[in-house]
């Protein structure tokens, strides 16, 4: 009956459907397909994705229902999913207290998805050593002359071998306020698990902490990890160390980043916005990582 593309996405063509169904009632789900420049390089990665769906909906995280797995592209024009429709961004909150929160609670629950009691044996594992290998990894491009890249390539280098390895769980990989969808005020799903992996847990905050602070100021990154550790299974050690990895990428992606900003209503984010907001934030982490602080900013003494 309708087609529309929804914005934000990075990683795959994605189009809400209106459809009528026999019966005469009518509903909407979302068609996600194969981009050129995207995460789905093979009809592999949509079947991981789909099969992803279907644990999160089973074990009550806020997802969406995975509906059709169109691995040939035999009703669409190569590897495709068909899910439902759960609601959309909210990026600019009128209530900010409660958003942060609800993406943390979203988070928690995410993060209690584990190995021992889910079969995730399709997924890739990224352990402590593939953190640490990333972390030591030499800067490249405009980054090899930035004193702040440098600055953090060095403490990275200089802690690898200390950070510890917690539980490895499912992590979402790109865990940011434009991969949830919200309906009544309530996180009613996380979205896009095209780059989903068992991996450490704080990769996932980190990424939202950079984000959060890149579009609202580092204030709601700081509220977000703080409803974060209110609700968490397990203490989270070296929270500094995983700012400076995830702010690291962004010093070097900001720009591309901008455009999913921009594309989700932020339209008045600027690239010098964003760049101040990001450097004060690693400049905090740094000064985390020079004190043995568990989170940028300071010590972190609640649970997460």
């Amino acid at each position: 009956m309708s087609v529309r593309r929804l914005r934000g996405g990075l990683n795959a063509h994605v189009h809400a459907v209106g459809i009528a169904l026999g019966d005469g009632a009518r509903t909407t789900v979302v068609l996600r397909r194969k981009a050129p420049e995207g995460h789905w390089r093979t009809p592999e990665r949509a079947v991981a994705e789909f099969r992803t769906l279907a644990i999160l909906h089973g074990a009550g995280v806020p997802a969406p229902r995975p509906l059709l797995l169109d691995v040939e592209g035999r009703y669409f024009d190569g590897p495709a999913i068909l899910i439902s429709h759960e609601g959309r961004p909210v990026v600019a909150p009128r209530d900010a207290p409660a958003w942060p929160a609800g993406l943390a609670n979203a988070l928690a629950k995410l993060h209690t998805i584990t190995p021992g009691h889910f079969d995730l044996a399709f997924l890739p594992t990224h352990d402590i050593g593939a953190i640490r290998e990333r972390a030591g990894r030499p800067l490249t491009g405009s980054l090899i002359t930035d004193p702040l890249a440098q600055a953090v390539s060095a403490a990275l280098t200089r802690r690898i071998s200390a950070i510890a390895s917690p539980h490895l769980c499912l992590v979402h990989r790109d865990f940011w306020p434009g991969n949830t969808v919200w309906r009544r005020g309530r996180l009613s799903a996380i979205i896009d698990w095209s780059t989903a992996t068992i991996s450490n847990p704080r990769l996932d905050i980190a990424q939202c902490r950079v984000d959060l602070a890149m579009m609202h100021g580092v204030d709601m990154a700081q509220s977000f990890l703080a409803s974060y550790q209110e609700r968490a299974i397990a203490p989270v050690r070296d929270g500094w160390f995983f700012d400076l990895l995830i702010g690291l990428s962004a010093l070097e992606e900001f720009r591309r980043w901008l455009r999913g900003y921009q594309d989700i209503s932020l339209t008045q984010l600027r690239e010098d916005t964003i760049a101040v907001r990001l450097r004060h934030f690693l400049a905090l982490a740094l000064h985390a990582a020079a004190e043995g602080g568990d989170q940028a900013g300071g010590r972190s003494h609640g649970r997460c």
